[in-house]
């Protein structure tokens, strides 16, 4: 039973990263978003990358999708503090687009019901 739903999950996730990518050109370009300049303009965006060594994602505000050496970066200032204590809080940050596998794009406000919902689940 724990394979099927293993299966499943991986699935599940595989199918997601890949609309996520199929988006790429779409956002990258400035299509397809309520705001057209900068879908991530006031709002956190909580990335995943492909890292798999390391990948408990990263928070930003204030991101938007430059291109940098020829590669289309998505940067930001670090947000972490938002979710938990972290170094890097306040910080400029990029991330590689072509790395993103997942993205969670809210704003404050919705972070703050979220987190809030959450908490009232957890023991």
């Amino acid at each position: 039973m724990k394979i099927k739903l293993t299966c499943v999950a991986v699935v599940l996730l595989m199918a997601f990263s890949a609309f996520c990518v199929s988006l790429t050109p779409a956002i990258a370009q400035g299509h397809g978003r309520e705001n057209a300049a900068n879908p991530f303009e006031g709002k956190l965006v909580r990335i995943y990358t492909d890292n798999k060594k390391e990948n408990n994602g990263c928070m930003l505000q204030n991101a938007s999708l430059e291109e940098i050496g020829g590669r289309m970066m998505l940067v930001g200032t670090s947000a972490d503090a938002v979710a938990y204590d972290n170094w890097a809080s306040g910080m400029q940050i990029g991330v590689a687009w072509g790395t993103v596998t997942m993205y969670y794009l809210m704003t404050p406000e919705e972070y703050k019901a979220q987190v809030e919902r959450y908490s009232r689940k957890a023991p």
